[in-house]
């Protein structure tokens, strides 16, 4: 949960596969307002405002931490596309 009230949720990825872990950020009210798209092995550790921050350890157990940016709609793109993406949360 955000300290605005928000909900995070993640959509796990497929097993035994490397795909990034994707979180969708919903407002108190259920509204789709931002994504995030981590690897697999990161720990997330911190999030902002813009960013996230974790750590990812690799094979030899060498951590670094590593920052990806929040993605928030761009309100020319229209909603049409968030609003499609959104299903993509209760795919099997």
């Amino acid at each position: 949960m955000t300290l605005a009230g928000g909900v995070w949720v993640e959509r796990f990825p497929e097993p035994y596969t490397e795909q990034p872990r994707h979180w969708k950020v919903f407002t108190p009210d259920g509204n789709l307002v931002a994504t995030v798209d981590v690897p697999r092995r990161l720990d997330l550790m911190w999030v902002g405002e813009t960013h996230v921050a974790g750590v990812v350890t690799d094979e030899l157990g060498v951590q670094t931490v590593e920052v990806f940016p929040i993605q928030r709609p761009d309100p020319s793109d229209g909603v049409l596309g968030w609003l499609l993406d959104c299903g993509r949360l209760f795919e099997p």
